[in-house]
């Protein structure tokens, strides 16, 4: 499956140099030499415009189409969280605009440089930063933050009867049996995030 859209960048007035990097760490680098190095994009002339900070002005914004090629053999399953997931920043320290406390919702796993990271929107700029996964936790709703999810389970009956069933007097489902996600905000289930990190470390 691939992605397709309308994206800018920012290209010398020759267009013999490229702007390029992740995070706050951007440069020019000649075309010729770029290879895997990641090429900034913006969404809007205008971001492109404001977001180089060459000092002589001496270039230009070009509009391209980016294709990103998603590996179907991908495996993301080793994150705590998934594509879609709302998720409370905490501690930042990796650079990306975000405020502790803040909640967003992650709309990718992994970049060119880090596999192991997130990428979200900043409610700040509205542009893509990354974090790792010690700054954020689950976010929970109210239902969920007090809900037993021992007390429920979800089933398919020879593979086509779904049922859910709840659990009677103080017999509770083991973890392997509840539900993954809470569903009201779509939260994961953090008997669930526990029992990965248990199997992490053996």
């Amino acid at each position: 499956m691939n992605i397709t859209r309308k994206r800018f960048i920012v290209m010398r007035n020759n267009r013999s140099e490229v702007w390029c990097g992740l995070s706050k760490n951007f440069f020019f680098k000649p075309i010729s030499e770029v290879k895997d190095t990641p090429i900034k994009t913006y969404r809007s002339q205008a971001q492109a415009k404001a977001g180089c900070s060459s000092w002589d002005r001496n270039f230009e914004i070009v509009p391209v189409i980016e294709t990103i090629e998603i590996d179907p053999s991908a495996n993301s399953g080793h994150m705590k969280f998934k594509v879609g997931s709302k998720v409370r920043v905490k501690n930042v320290y990796s650079g990306g605009n975000f405020d502790d406390g803040d909640i967003v919702t992650i709309k990718q796993i992994g970049n060119e440089d880090d596999p192991d990271c997130y990428g979200a929107i900043s409610p700040y700029d509205g542009l893509m930063w990354y974090l790792n996964e010690d700054e954020v936790e689950a976010a929970t709703c109210d239902f969920c933050s007090k809900w037993d999810w021992g007390e429920a389970s979800a089933d398919v009956d020879n593979g086509k009867f779904t049922h859910i069933y709840l659990a009677g007097g103080a017999f509770r489902f083991p973890v392997h049996k509840q539900f993954m996600y809470c569903p009201v905000c779509g939260a994961m289930n953090p008997n669930r995030t526990r029992e990965k990190e248990v199997r992490d470390e053996l």
